[in-house]
């Protein structure tokens, strides 16, 4: 309604980022103490129900309802959009790392070489790689 409350029951509507978390009574209110027990009661009748359901579902259909979920996290339209990006930007990373690397040429080649060699050297020395390594670092 132009009004802001909802046509059904007359409470506002959630909006904005907190949309999806519980709208708790104005503590200053002469009957906060009755809204508070209706409120938290309606949780509990929910979370009941939540879990008859999810208890009457097969493996397939708690499945769908969990993925289906998890595609749909609350927040803010940026932080959803932030992570998209994210989760993009990470795939393309990996499909870059995952490629073939060409071989190198020129000067790449001889520190291979150099690089290849000084590990026969360690080797050959017995000296632990990883310890070496680790020591120069």
């Amino acid at each position: 309604m132009e009004n802001g409350k909802c046509f059904i029951h007359g409470g506002r509507t959630p909006r904005g980022e907190e949309w999806h978390r519980t709208q708790w009574p104005d503590g200053k209110s002469p009957d906060a103490e009755r809204k508070l027990r209706k409120k938290l009661a309606e949780r509990e009748r929910a979370a009941r129900k939540r879990s008859t359901r999810l208890a009457a579902m097969s493996p397939e259909e708690l499945e769908r309802h969990r993925a289906w979920h998890a595609a749909r996290t609350p927040g803010s339209a940026a932080v959803r959009q932030r992570k998209r990006d994210e989760r993009k930007q990470a795939a393309e990373i990996r499909a870059m790392l995952e490629r073939p690397q060409p071989a190198p040429t020129g000067e790449g080649a001889e520190l291979e070489e150099q690089i290849a060699a000084l590990r026969a050297e360690l080797e050959a020395l017995g000296v632990d790689q990883q310890k070496s390594i680790g020591a120069f670092a």
